[in-house]
């Protein structure tokens, strides 16, 4: 049975595996934390067990499904009010440590409601992570060493050795993404919680969107056409066969692209038995999830097809959390699948790229995090984006008839 992915799995799929992460407070401007290597990062002074202990993060573990009304959740912000009390009543200037904290704690909640809603970015490219990443990166860094046997002798014979594909050139440049709201570190202190966590509920959807923006709203920008579009069938008298039969065609014409770097049908790589995925409107869900698993509607009581098609996940998206709506005078758009449209693609290995660098933070500055100026600070981000490989001939400048994903028109 095909899988159908959206917030609900994501989140069982991070709670089962027991998914952990690191709650940071990073040192220095955007600008520095762009360019510098291994990452600056505040002491965080915290109680375990009854005793103060300081670390460079905060670890904590995707515990439970539930977050936003979950007693977690209020006992995490019961932490950040008695932090605030602490910071505002103390006689005398409270440590770095302690403010590196409460921030620490800031972004844990952020990141739990993220959780919360669907972040595609792992399901449609390869998201890698690396803190020290320079602001232009090379692929090669990155890419699966090659090699092959040989039979020897076993008297002087050489051995052959695995290798860097150094001809491989490809760079990822990394970009600063930032909040158009933003605000002093005093206030996020000395604001009540309840504003703190409309703060954070913003942060954590505006995250999300932006996010899936970067694959998603990319691929639904694009121009697909050629050897990339996939008109919907004609062929069967019934709705259910024709979309059948439709993303049978999808699956050979992605089946017949070439992959940019190796110049390969996706069909001649190790990649392409199972794993293909569909990216759909929700409003076609239904139809789609119960005809590509083999389950069609009956002409005359005979039962047409049978064989479920060999995709592995859906994936339905229709638009982002805040598309359509204002933001002073600007009209977000966070565009989604159209209805009647849908894309095939392989999740390649060799396909498309999020290089993250730095998670959703908040600029601390080049000084001490105790330095609680009253300047605005801005939440942002840090990663860079590689999308040849996977759009191939659908984005500007493309190769015609490569990538890894086709656009297809579903019958009326």
């Amino acid at each position: 049975m095909v899988k159908v992915v959206n917030a609900r799995t994501l989140l069982e799929e991070k709670v089962a595996n027991g998914y952990t992460r690191e709650a940071k407070v990073y040192l220095g401007d955007r600008d520095t934390n762009k360019t510098e290597g291994e990452p600056r990062v505040a002491p965080i002074e915290y109680v375990v067990d009854g005793k103060t202990v300081t670390a460079n993060s905060l670890v904590y573990k995707v515990g439970s499904t539930a977050w936003r009304n979950s007693e977690t959740r209020f006992n995490l912000l019961r932490d950040l009010k008695g932090l605030q009390d602490r910071i505002q009543n103390a006689a005398t200037a409270p440590s770095a440590a302690t403010i590196a904290e409460y921030f620490a704690k800031v972004f844990i909640d952020v990141q739990r409601q993220a959780d919360e809603m669907a972040d595609y970015s792992a399901s449609i490219y390869n998201v890698w992570t690396r803190e020290d990443a320079g602001e232009v990166t090379y692929l090669r860094d990155f890419l699966p060493y090659t090699g092959k046997e040989k039979e020897i002798s076993g008297e002087n014979d050489s051995v052959p050795l695995i290798q860097q594909n150094l001809a491989q050139l490809e760079q990822i440049v990394l970009k600063i993404r930032a909040f158009g709201w933003k605000d002093s570190l005093k206030n996020m202190i000395f604001n009540p919680i309840n504003v703190l966590q409309r703060v954070t509920e913003a942060a954590a959807t505006i995250l999300v969107d932006s996010r899936n923006d970067d694959i998603i709203g990319n691929i639904v920008r694009a121009t697909f056409a050629g050897a990339q579009l996939v008109e919907a069938s004609d062929e069967g008298e019934s709705f259910d066969v024709r979309l059948y039969n439709t993303f049978k065609d999808a699956i050979l014409k992605l089946a017949a692209l070439k992959h940019v770097l190796t110049g390969k049908e996706l069909s001649e790589t190790g990649v392409f038995n199972g794993g293909l995925k569909i990216l759909c409107h929700p409003a076609d869900l239904w139809q789609i999830e119960r005809v590509v698993n083999g389950g069609l509607n009956q002409i005359l009581s005979i039962q047409q097809i049978t064989q479920a098609l060999p995709f592995s996940e859906i994936i339905a998206y229709g638009a982002g959390h805040m598309n359509g709506m204002t933001w002073g005078q600007e009209t977000l758009a966070f565009p989604g699948v159209k209805k009647g449209e849908a894309y095939v693609f392989l999740p390649n290995p060799l396909g498309g790229i999020v290089l993250d660098k730095r998670p959703l933070t908040l600029e601390t500055g080049t000084g001490s995090v105790l330095q609680l100026s009253t300047e605005e600070r801005a939440w942002y981000r840090i990663n860079g984006l590689f999308h040849k490989w996977f759009m191939g001939g659908a984005m500007a400048g493309g190769k015609a008839g490569t990538g890894n994903i086709v656009k297809v028109v579903l019958p009326e």
